[in-house]
């Protein structure tokens, strides 16, 4: 099963799907330089089976415009999916290193991580994810943080409605 009908098959299987505002704050820092960056964005969230489901559009002028970011996690873990054009799965468990693979249109690069630090914060009715990682991408080194709120709001998506296709 590929990774868009994995993300699409869980919204379709839940019984409540809410509209979330979902914030993502990151900082990149390697040998010469920081670059950070800030996603507000309305998106969907979802609980099933013990995890909790995050999913949202990059939006256009990012540098992942185009592609649909899913967030799962529970039990000391947090997945990230991410579908074409930009196509990539992180998984993050305190002290683990993954590797994979980073497929772009223009080429795959490799891709190892190593999580250094994994919080999740129950925040009113929301969620707040902390990562901090050391990331090695087509053997570049960087030291990523990575913030993710999501607060679900008070409107329902239908279920009977199919969510709006990721690409």
């Amino acid at each position: 099963m590929d990774q868009l009908s994995f993300v699409y098959g869980i919204f379709r299987k839940v019984r409540s799907i809410m509209e979330a505002r979902i914030r993502v704050y990151s900082e990149v820092k390697n040998e010469t330089s920081v670059n950070r960056s800030r996603v507000d964005t309305t998106g969907l969230f979802t609980e099933r089976n013990g995890s909790f489901y995050a999913r949202y559009d990059e939006p256009e002028g990012s540098d992942l415009a185009g592609s649909a970011t899913t967030i799962k996690w529970g039990a000391g873990t947090v997945t990230i999916l991410r579908t074409r054009p930009y196509e990539l799965r992180e998984e993050f468990e305190q002290g683990r290193t993954f590797e994979t693979t980073y497929h772009t249109p223009y080429m795959d690069i490799p891709l190892r991580i190593r999580t250094r630090r994994l919080a999740v914060f129950r925040k009113g009715r929301g969620w707040e994810i902390r990562l901090r990682y050391d990331s090695e991408l087509g053997g570049e080194a960087s030291r990523i943080a990575v913030t993710v709120d999501v607060e679900p709001l008070q409107r329902q998506v239908p279920v009977e409605e199919e969510p709006r296709k990721l690409v």
